[in-house]
């Protein structure tokens, strides 16, 4: 019992799962803060809805991507779920299942309350749970992957739980998810550079393998830099005043870490490389929060968002 535990919490990737956890904290304390009074119970249906389908998707990953013989023995990223000898196949789709089952359940009162707009964002994102890798138009096959983590792991969960909170479609809200896809797709092209090799034998087309390392290496210095920016450019627009800045911290970690990578060829290397990056979302999280609640605390006049 002991040992599938394990194994079944490995499976659950906690280190990524920061890319559901960061837009629904920050869109909430946005709203909360500077717009309405949030109701909590939404939050977190909404927050467990998002990481079960996270989750979902990643046992459907680890079932496809075997079956595919994209994952095969002597990857250099962790080993996966199936390379467990005592695991079979069936039972990661029923991991699978049993998480997008949750994510309907707690998802459904978020349909009540927001009606026909996010019950079509839930039902996209149920069907891309699958069809990230597997189905005829796989998106991870496709060098599609960062663009699907930059819209439901940034851009639609603040857009949805903002239409949630306040019965409209809110700019900022865009703003916000944009920085924190972009952000999280950091962590997929970085697997993809890794892996390059073994997805070029698996057939698929990253962005590595369709424009090269030294353009992913750059569209990364991209996806790690501009977040700091564009939200902390966003807050000064806001009058956060000097507060804008408290997302700039991370920078001097991201441009070593860039510095690693750029100098570092595709290899096993790129674990370490990417829980870094792990670590830094977490802080810059935490950073983009401060600079919300702080502002509150030292009286910086109330923002309408309209």
């Amino acid at each position: 019992m002991g040992y599938y535990l394990s194994v079944f919490l490995s499976g659950l990737r906690p280190k990524t799962l920061i890319a559901s956890l960061s837009p629904l904290f920050i869109v909430t304390a946005w709203i909360h803060f500077f717009k309405a009074s949030v109701t909590w119970y939404l939050f977190t249906l909404g927050l467990v809805s998002t990481i079960a389908i996270q989750i979902g998707t990643n046992f459907f990953n680890d079932a496809i991507d075997f079956k595919k013989g994209a994952d095969k023995e002597g990857r250099l990223g962790p080993q996966r779920l199936l390379f467990q000898k005592k695991i079979k196949v069936e039972s990661v789709y029923k991991w699978a299942f049993l998480f997008l089952s949750l994510a309907i359940i707690t998802g459904a009162p978020l349909v009540y309350v927001g009606g026909w707009p996010i019950l079509l964002i839930g039902l996209v994102s149920l069907f891309l749970a699958y069809s990230y890798t597997g189905g005829p138009f796989p998106l991870a096959y496709l060098g599609l992957g960062e663009l699907f983590v930059v819209l439901f792991f940034g851009v639609i969960p603040c857009l949805g739980m903002a239409y949630i909170y306040t019965q409209a479609w809110l700019p900022e809200a865009l703003i916000l998810g944009l920085s924190i896809g972009i952000m999280s797709a950091s962590l997929i092209l970085i697997n993809n550079i890794r892996d390059y090799k073994m997805d070029k034998e698996a057939g698929r087309k990253t962005i590595p393998i369709r424009f090269g390392i030294f353009f992913s290496k750059a569209l990364l210095s991209v996806f790690l830099l501009a977040p700091s920016l564009l939200i902390s450019l966003f807050f000064y627009k806001k009058n956060f005043q000097y507060l804008s800045l408290l997302p700039l911290i991370v920078l001097p970690s991201l441009v070593r870490l860039l510095k690693d990578i750029f100098n570092t060829d595709p290899s096993a290397e790129y674990n370490v490389f990417l829980a870094r990056a792990g670590q830094i979302q977490w802080r810059w999280t935490f950073f983009v929060l401060a600079s919300i609640i702080l502002c509150t605390k030292f009286g910086i006049p109330h923002m309408s968002l309209n």
